[in-house]
């Protein structure tokens, strides 16, 4: 702060100044300052009431892929592996080419319309979209091409092959509504506008209403992504407004939370390992295959889940490119070498493989929370959320 006494050439002694002029970071400063002590109780009540509605808005968008998997499992038919099998390998082409491509350029969405709703400025919030638009129309080329031509793209047995090509052609329509609907909740969720988006994809599964296979159980596993929702919406609302004491709490809580959710969906994963695969496929050596990963990979699903929060965590802090970075050299640097070492040298075949998958995650959620516990300074976050908003 720099004070300026006009009158020159007089003793200024003890006199108060005429002009006080503030710096940037005076203010700064002064509004850290202001900031309450943030509430524990308080804070876990607001996580939770974000956790609610997306855990519920994750379910309905999981539920179609799940449905058709499971339908195709149970049909009345001598090819009923087969369908499985083109129905899973057209959701993993489309994970890849048009959910993990397409999502992931939304996802930045996640930290600028957060911090913007937090920051008080909903204009720059109807800028992101639009750009969003321009951004995965420009996508859906690829996704597109490869969806088309996913016969080739598989190389897996030619029947297989084939009928995931058609699996994939007959979803291609849905495409540009899937994007349309994830820039609209991305922008309505950093808002604090939840309950549409319940509607939204209950109305959207409606169709699907006859096929109840007790989805009680997953639901608690989508509790973790709507934690990860809830984390990154608070975490950047709050850095948008300038509290980075309440971010960091939110922060904290989370984690929290999701270890205690986790914990507890890790022992029901373990106890009903036998029974959950045979919701996919009839009795046989899958569904026996399927038991054994299942009893191997619950206890992994805390680390699973803390890694999902840490992401969500980060996206609303705006760092997804250590985020990202973190995972990558976790799972090809560790985990998939581990996994194949030892599904193919130890004989463990596919349980191996996914150990070293979890494995992948322990050491990138290990490598997260260090990051955040020593390289971040949230008061720094929480400027550069409102330098971000105010561009």
């Amino acid at each position: 702060m720099i004070h300026v006494l006009l009158d020159r050439g007089e003793d200024n002694y003890g006199r108060e100044p005429l002009v006080t002029i503030t710096s940037p970071a005076c203010h700064r400063e002064r509004g850290r300052s202001e900031e309450l002590k943030p509430q524990t109780s308080e804070e876990v009540k607001t996580l939770l009431k974000l956790v609610g509605p997306v855990m519920v808005t994750t379910f309905f968008e999981f539920l179609p892929g799940f449905v058709s998997i499971v339908l195709a499992g149970n049909m009345d038919s001598p090819h009923a592996p087969q369908y499985v099998n083109a129905a899973t390998f057209s959701k993993m082409l489309l994970t890849l080419m048009s959910t993990a491509v397409g999502l992931g350029l939304a996802s930045a969405l996640d930290t600028l319309c957060s911090q913007a709703y937090g920051a008080k400025r909903l204009d720059k919030i109807g800028e992101y979209v639009q750009t969003g638009v321009i951004v995965l129309s420009v996508n859906l080329l690829l996704v597109f091409a490869t969806s088309w031509y996913a016969e080739e793209i598989m190389g897996q047995d030619a029947d297989v092959a084939r009928l995931s090509a058609s699996f994939s052609r007959w979803m291609l329509p849905g495409i540009p509504f899937l994007y349309a609907y994830e820039l609209t909740r991305k922008a309505l969720q950093a808002q604090n506008i939840l309950t549409p988006l319940v509607i939204i994809a209950v109305i959207g599964n409606a169709v699907n209403i006859g096929a109840d296979y007790g989805f009680q159980l997953v639901d608690l596993a989508l509790e973790l992504q709507g934690l990860s929702v809830a984390a990154n919406i608070r975490v950047g609302n709050c850095l948008g407004a300038g509290l980075p004491k309440t971010a960091r709490l939110a922060r904290t809580i989370a984690l929290r939370v999701t270890f205690g959710l986790a914990a507890t969906f890790a022992v029901l994963l373990y106890s009903f390992s036998g029974e959950i695969p045979r919701l996919f496929l009839s009795a046989g050596e899958s569904a026996d295959l399927a038991s054994k990963v299942m009893a191997i990979w619950s206890p992994l699903t805390v680390v699973v889940g803390l890694n999902c929060v840490s992401q969500g965590i980060f996206r609303g802090a705006g760092k997804q490119k250590s985020a990202a970075i973190t995972n990558a050299v976790a799972y090809y640097a560790m985990g998939i070498p581990v996994g194949a070492y030892l599904a193919f040298q130890c004989d463990l075949g596919v349980e191996g493989l996914w150990f070293g998958a979890g494995i992948g995650d322990a050491l990138a959620v290990g490598t997260l929370v260090l990051l955040m516990k020593y390289c971040w300074t949230w008061e720094k976050l929480a400027d550069q959320a409102k330098e971000r908003a105010n561009l």
